[in-house]
Formats: structure tokens, sequence, C-alpha cells
């Protein structure tokens, strides 16, 4: 008698675990709310998707940016060489003192534009021979130049 009631006991307690366990997953979320978390998350990735591509592209456009100014923080200092050795020449040509001659040729050797080492070439070989106006011209041409590089 008492194996027949604890058999019971055993199998009602069951039943109801086995009901419990039922209502618990049924009674989870329903397919109306189920389908919009999955659309709000179709949407968060579809965003996230975009962010990334958009950052993408802001760094390729730093990226541009920061080899610009690289360009022309170059630019500027090659300018500024060119202006401290048109003031020299300048200075020279007014007052005649070449005492800061060995230092003009330094930053003479220190400009990397073409056009301006050329020029500067051209006087040092012909300096003799050429007249004042054309070594002006010449020295005046860098100064456009310099305009062209601050461009």
């Amino acid at each position: 008698m008492y194996f027949n009631r604890l058999l019971k006991s055993t199998i009602v307690l069951s039943i109801l675990i086995c009901t419990s366990f039922g209502l618990v997953s049924c009674s989870g979320v329903t397919q109306a709310e189920f389908d919009r978390v999955s659309q709000d998350l179709n949407n968060s990735q579809s965003n996230a998707q975009k962010v990334s591509n958009e950052l993408a592209v802001s760094q390729s456009k730093l990226e541009d940016i920061e080899s610009e100014l690289e360009t022309l923080q170059i630019n500027v200092r090659e300018a500024h060489l060119v202006i401290e050795v048109f003031n020299e020449f300048l200075n020279i040509g007014i007052t005649g003192n070449t005492t800061n001659i060995l230092g003009l040729f330094g930053k003479l050797a220190e400009i990397e534009n073409e056009e301006i080492r050329e020029s500067v070439e051209y006087l040092m070989e012909y300096g003799d021979y050429i007249s004042e106006d054309e070594a002006g011209m010449i020295v005046m041409g860098w100064l456009e130049e310099v305009e062209t590089m601050l461009k």
C-alpha cells in the first residue's frame, strides 16, 4: 500500500513537472514580438555595416588629408628656404657684404625644387657673364616658384 501511494505520488509529480515544462515553453515570446525583435536586429546590423563603411571612407579621407598636409609642410619649408636665400642675395646686392656666403651656399644646397636648383647652378656657372638684370630676373623667378609651391 505504501508502495502504491508512493508510485501514485511519483506519477502525479512527474505529470505536474512535465506540464510545468510544457507551460514554460509555451509561454515564451509571441511570433509578433519575435518578428519585431528580428527586424530590429536586422536594422541594427544594417546600420552597423553602414557606419562601418562610413568609417572606412572617413579613414581614407583622413589619410589623404594627412598626405596632403605632409606635402604642404614640405612646400612651406622649401618656400621658407627660398625666401631666406632671396633675402640673402638681396642683402648682398644692397650692401655688398658677402661674409655670410657659406651660410647662403648651405641653404642653396637644401633647396630641392628642380627649377630653382637649375637656376642657382646657372647663376653659379655664368654669374660673371650675365647682366644684373638677368640675374635679378632669375632670382625674382624664385618668388614666382614660391607662390606656386604655396598654392
